[in-house]
């Protein structure tokens, strides 16, 4: 038996000089309040604090759920947030988790 599909979207983002330009006790207060505004979806999110070779972006959030409003509602949350004035959004991925290969079945044929 197939186990459900799960969906993903990856959120490519970067950080602004607004958020950096802030003095420390600002910052930590708005990242507190994305903290909480996102809690309800702490097991749908994974964020990667990263680098790159082009500096295009710092962070990378993984949503990932077996329904599709779930992860819109979060995309929602993380964009409208305290933070997300001080995030912009570089690019973003969706797609289908495929665990096992045989399992998943495509849509039309190649």
């Amino acid at each position: 038996m197939a186990a459900k599909q799960k969906y993903l979207t990856l959120l490519f983002c970067k950080i602004k000089d607004s958020y950096y330009a802030m003095e420390e006790k600002k910052r930590k207060q708005i990242t507190s309040e994305h903290v909480a505004d996102l809690r309800k979806y702490s097991t749908n999110i994974t964020h990667l604090v990263c680098t790159g070779f082009n500096g295009q972006y710092d962070q990378v959030a993984l949503i990932e759920s077996e329904d599709l409003k779930t992860i819109y509602d979060a995309v929602e949350a993380f964009k409208l947030g305290k933070k997300g004035q001080h995030i912009e959004v570089v690019d973003a991925v969706f797609g289908i988790k495929v665990e096992n290969k045989s399992d998943f079945e495509m849509i039309g044929k190649r």
